[in-house]
């Protein structure tokens, strides 16, 4: 189709030398513009129209629907379906018009006394009106195709330069076009790394002790997430995590996070390998800090009725991925697994979740349902659940619950307040749930997921009465604040302290920021803080 390009942009030209010149037809073609004469005539045949505006702005780009419909109208001028039937020549006229009616005739004598005389008969029509005046002759509007192709020939000869360029931009855009179908083919690769160093006191090594600046890296924390599209319906991902200096969580070297690939099936999507999911709000099954091998199937089906079930590994090296002195929590079975089933939906607008962990880490059993819905514009979420067999195989029916609020929400400020309460004493969070104390680094546990399960004195977890308010805010608009603070009681109903922690992350490219974090903790007039730098970059 390129080679006639020039074909088709020369017919345009040509009609302008076909036809006679008419009136013109346009406010902004002048009679002594180089173009008057063919803009005329295809106006007059139908085959270029101005717009709205009366105007035909011929220094204006053309559009490909506006090209479409100009080569249009021409092949139908070319086939002769715009010829009427007078272009051929003066035929005859129509007839004239019916002559007047003829006089009535006299009226019949007078019958006899009492009868009614006969109606005389009606008069002859006249003669019919003398034949009108022939038809003007219609114009000839016959194509020389001779000419036109001589005509063609000299146009593309004028403007061989003109559209020698047009031709190599034609290519080049398909150049460019193969090589994007092309890459659409191959693997496309992504991910994100992170930098986190930082100090952190403990009971023995308080902040002020360390020796400044030799020691102001207390731990490091390394991240690097790859991500794969393998085709559009396969993807696969890997994350490895290395983790030094932290107490009481050091990695020992790069750990595998996660190693997992995704497929999307005409039954559902169906994830294979090393992984980390959440349902709800994390009190049955979380376990974003402890990774397992396994499997995990999700689909919808009916009126948006969504369907997950997972099967793993529950044995110590499937479940908290070798984090030192916290491995000996995972006392189970090598040949352990791990079976939960989930359904959720929407019942009365809101969004409900029933989540069933038929086998965890041991001889754990529990089911949960959680919540969420809107209120006056805000979310709310929550959780119950209740523990019917622990992992040492006791009878608990222990029962846990939390709820989170947004308080505010607004492009500058969000609020948000939580509460988590547990049975005292007999709730024991699952074992492979982010929620358990014993499967984090120490940063991890007090600054960045907090809460239930944060161990503010050592020893001693928070796990009920527990409070939690986080603020982000955008001051002037363009400095992002993170703000938190929370507290409660362990497993005695003794408080067993309360953070709290701001951070400010600063963009620094595109895909790349800088967050710097502070934080500080209070247990009976023991204060611990902590001081971080993270970097994230995205590619």
């Amino acid at each position: 189709m390129k080679k006639h390009l020039a074909l088709l942009i020369g017919s345009v030209m040509l009609l302008a030398l076909t036809v006679p010149t008419m009136a013109a037809p346009f406010a902004d073609v002048p009679f002594d513009h180089w173009a008057y004469e063919a803009v005329s005539e295809l106006a007059d045949m139908g085959i270029v129209e101005g717009y709205p505006d009366g105007k035909y702005h011929g220094q204006q780009p053309m559009t490909r629907y506006e090209m479409a419909m100009m080569i249009a109208r021409l092949i139908q001028k070319l086939d002769g379906r715009y010829a009427k039937a007078g272009e051929a020549g003066g035929g005859v006229g129509p007839a004239g018009p019916v002559g007047p009616a003829g006089a009535a005739g006299a009226t019949g004598a007078a019958g006899p006394a009492g009868a009614t005389g006969a109606a005389g008969a009606a008069g002859a029509t006249g003669a019919a009106g003398a034949t009108g005046p022939a038809g003007a002759a219609g114009k000839d509007t016959a194509v020389d195709y001779n000419r036109a192709k001589q005509i063609m020939a000299d146009l593309t000869e004028e403007f061989k330069d003109e559209l020698a360029k047009i031709k190599g931009q034609v290519d080049d855009h398909e150049a460019r076009l193969a090589k994007l179908e092309a890459q659409k083919q191959k693997v496309q690769i992504g991910g994100s790394f992170m930098y986190r160093t930082g100090a952190q006191e403990t009971a023995n090594v308080p902040l002020s002790s360390l020796d400044w600046p030799d020691d102001r890296f207390g731990y490091h924390h390394l991240v690097l997430d790859l991500s794969a599209d393998i085709n559009p319906s396969l993807m696969g991902k890997v994350t490895l995590w290395d983790v030094q200096g932290a107490p009481l969580a050091n990695t020992f070297g790069p750990l595998v996070r996660e190693a997992y690939v995704q497929s999307q099936t005409k039954w559902g999507e169906l994830t294979l390998g090393r992984q980390n999911y959440a349902w709800g709000s994390g009190l049955l099954v979380d376990n974003q800090l402890a990774t397992q091998d396994g499997a995990r199937f999700q689909t919808t089906f009916g009126r948006g009725t969504g369907f997950q079930a997972i099967l793993a590994d529950a044995d110590n090296g499937a479940v908290g991925n070798s984090y030192g002195p916290a491995q000996g929590y995972f006392a189970s079975a090598e040949d352990d697994e791990y079976f939960a089933l989930r359904l959720d939906g929407k019942l009365l607008g809101a969004d409900v979740g029933v989540n069933w962990l038929g086998d965890g880490m041991r001889y754990e059993k529990a089911y949960s349902v959680d919540l969420g819905f809107d209120i006056w514009g805000r979310r709310v979420t929550g959780e119950w659940a209740t523990l019917d067999q622990n992992a040492a195989g006791m009878d608990t029916d222990a029962q846990a619950f939390t709820v989170k609020a947004e308080l505010w929400n607004s492009p500058n400020l969000k609020v948000w307040a939580a509460y988590t309460d547990t049975d005292q004493g007999n709730w024991v969070a699952p074992i492979a749930s982010v929620r358990n104390p014993y499967v984090r680094t120490a940063a991890e546990a007090i600054w960045d997921r907090g809460g239930y399960g944060a161990t503010l004195i050592p020893g001693c977890p928070l796990v009920q009465n527990i409070y939690d308010v986080g603020v982000a805010w955008n001051l002037f608009g363009k400095y992002p604040l993170d703000i938190r603070y929370y507290g409660g009681e362990d497993a005695t109903g003794t408080g067993a302290g309360e953070a709290y922690s701001v951070a400010y992350t600063h963009p620094v490219a595109e895909g790349v920021d800088l967050e710097l974090k502070y934080g500080k903790v209070s247990n009976d007039g023991a204060d611990d803080s902590m001081i971080r730098l993270t970097t994230m970059v995205g590619f």
